[in-house]
């Protein structure tokens, strides 16, 4: 947890100084941390309850909370962190191969709300292609993703 907390740290901190922009845009705009190998946050609710330390130590105590903000994505996430309900194509707009922690400006966040036409229909969106696909063609999806990383070891 120290090691990533420091990597965090040092990745946040470059990307809330990254603001200072040459030729109109920023160097950086998002930062992923993927977690392959990380057996102790193998378990969503690990990864949420991690996610509070960093967010803690690595955002806030570094004076980046009004400026970044994590995301998590996970192969089991849900969208209720606190109770698993019944199977859900909708979830997998929270799923990835593996554990993934993303930094956001929140500049950028915002700017490409207010310039989206209907920002806030994108979750119910996505949740209704997903659910269109189905949980199990979901399921089969992040398997093959799953798959072609692990040949590439």
């Amino acid at each position: 947890m120290a090691s990533l907390t420091a990597e965090l740290t040092e990745e946040a901190d470059l990307l809330a100084g990254s603001g200072a922009e040459d030729a109109g845009a920023p160097e950086h705009e998002t930062m992923l941390l993927v977690l392959p190998e990380v057996a102790w946050c193998i378990e969503w609710p690990q990864l949420v309850s991690m996610s509070w330390t960093l967010q803690a130590e690595a955002i806030a105590a570094r004076g980046h909370g009004q400026t970044l903000q994590i995301v998590l994505f996970h192969p089991s996430a849900v969208r209720s962190t606190y109770a698993a309900g019944p199977a859900d194509a909708a979830d997998y707009a929270l799923r990835s191969p593996f554990p993934v922690v993303q930094l956001l400006r929140e500049v950028d966040l915002l700017d490409a709300v207010r310039a989206h036409p209907d920002s806030g229909g994108i979750p119910a969106r996505n949740a209704a292609r997903l659910r269109a696909l189905g949980e199990d063609r979901c399921r089969e999806r992040l398997e093959a993703c799953l798959a072609a990383s692990a040949s590439l070891r």
